[in-house]
């Protein structure tokens, strides 16, 4: 009867009503109580239940329809071999059903772990690229002010200051060099080279003239002493 009951309910509820409003009767569809094992406590149905679903899927080959529904319908599971099971039956498989349970539980349990972990991740880079771009959105704006502003600070050698030093800075970071650096380098060199050779020349120049006029004063005594011979010559005659 309760049977009857709930499957009447569920054809109301899923308003399925046709022209039978109560269509599951004892007369149209008769309920079979075949012999086979029923549990005698209150906290073994679920075993049961699973231990009849998986008779029934060993018995998918066997054959049967509506017209079946007499004793050989319930000769069909009372006769089956499937069927002759009894409450240790049902505790060992109670113990095997637990034990499924907890193995499974393990891989779940992984598996929902790494399913955390990846939302997690995700979740994440979806933040940092967001920052991220917030961030590089932030320092264009700042960096096209700060160009603007060193565009118009240029020195006398039409070098910007702000550039060089960033330059340097890089370079001296990363151990290397800059091209700034190198060309004020080389400057600095032929300047100090050319200023050298300046000195140099200035401290020849005084050796050369007091030279000039060692020979300036030579060839004075020489023309000296050249009149006094014509003298003494003229004297002489």
């Amino acid at each position: 009867r309760s049977i009857y009951e709930w499957l009447n309910f569920e054809w109301k509820r899923l308003k399925k009503r046709g022209d039978k409003p109560q269509p599951f009767k004892k007369d149209s569809m008769p309920v079979l109580t075949p012999h086979i094992p029923r549990q005698d406590n209150g906290c073994d149905c679920g075993v049961f239940v699973c231990r009849y679903a998986y008779n029934l899927f060993q018995m998918r080959s066997n054959r049967f329809s509506q017209f079946d529904m007499s004793d050989n319908c319930s000769d069909l599971f009372a006769d089956s071999d499937l069927f002759e099971f009894g409450m240790k039956d049902i505790a060992r498989i109670r113990v095997e059903m637990e034990d499924l349970i907890r193995n499974l539980s393990k891989v779940y349990l992984s598996m929902k772990k790494l399913e955390k972990a990846k939302k997690k991740s995700k979740s994440n880079e979806a933040d940092g690229n967001s920052s991220s771009e917030v961030a590089a959105a932030e320092e264009t704006a700042d960096g096209g002010n700060k160009s603007e502003v060193a565009d118009e600070s240029f020195d006398s050698n039409g070098e910007n200051p702000a550039v060089v030093k960033k330059e340097d800075e890089s370079h001296e970071t990363s151990g290397d060099v800059s091209p700034v650096s190198k060309e004020k380098e080389n400057v600095e060199n032929s300047s100090d080279t050319s200023r050298k050779d300046d000195e140099v020349k200035n401290s020849e120049e005084p050796v050369q003239s007091n030279e000039d006029q060692d020979d300036g004063g030579s060839s004075s005594e020489e023309k000296s002493q050249d009149l006094l011979l014509e003298d003494d010559s003229s004297v002489a005659c």
